[in-house]
């Protein structure tokens, strides 16, 4: 009896031993199979994180390169816009450049198309006969013997020396007096300074390009550049 009582504690010690025994092996399977679920949670996170991380790195750079882009198209259109300023700007002055050179051809072709010749006015011979001058002319006297000298008058085709004479009188304030004959215009008189006021047989005569004509001032057509001169000679030859 002693040993049968003595048996059964021998087994219920075992059994005790045993099921403490498999109750540990079943206390930690749920602890390490929470540790593997954290460690794979982690894992999880970690690699999330990892993907967050290089996702915001490739926007980064996306942004950085888009940025980068952006700066590089506007200093582009920049450099675009300041070329064609001044290639606006080469093209303004040689449009300017063209219209200076034509308008330079434009006058220089108007000037040569333009007819001038030169007219001179003197009496210088008088002071050489002051003694035959008659009283109260001599105020008249311009100081040089020139009423006009080397004036450039524009004339116009067909133009005569009388029409040039009383042009540049005209234009000059200087009054003329003439006669009408049948040989055509007689220059009298010429800034108050009129014929035989320094002897009988004083007055006017003309000569272009020094020569004188045989045809009165109304006759006689003006030629381009020609040099006209009135001189009032004391003495007639």
């Amino acid at each position: 009896m002693k040993k049968l009582i003595s048996l059964i504690a021998v087994i219920l010690l075992c059994a005790a031993v045993f099921g403490g025994c498999n109750a540990g092996v079943i206390s930690t399977a749920p602890e390490t199979a929470a540790v593997a679920t954290t460690a794979k949670e982690e894992s999880e996170t970690q690699t999330e994180e990892q993907k967050t991380e290089k996702k915001n790195e490739n926007e980064s750079e996306s942004s950085t390169e888009k940025e980068s882009e952006g700066t590089s198209s506007k200093q582009e259109t920049t450099t675009k816009a300041e070329t064609a300023t001044e290639q606006e700007k080469d093209r303004q002055a040689k449009k300017k450049n063209k219209q200076k050179k034509n308008k330079k051809k434009k006058t220089s072709a108007t000037e040569s198309k333009e007819l001038t010749c030169t007219i001179t006015i003197e009496c210088k011979d008088i002071y050489e006969h002051l003694d035959d001058l008659e009283e109260g002319y001599e105020p008249y006297l311009p100081k040089d013997g020139y009423i006009l000298y080397n004036y450039t008058c524009s004339f116009n085709k067909g133009d005569t020396v009388y029409d040039v004479l009383m042009k540049a009188a005209q234009a000059k304030g200087i009054n003329v007096s003439e006669t009408d004959t049948g040989y055509g215009k007689y220059i009298n008189g010429i800034n108050n300074i009129n014929e035989k006021i320094a002897g009988k047989t004083s007055g006017w005569t003309y000569y272009v390009n020094d020569e004188f004509p045989m045809h009165s001032t109304d006759k006689l057509k003006v030629n381009k550049n020609d040099k006209i001169r009135f001189h009032y000679s004391c003495v007639y030859n």
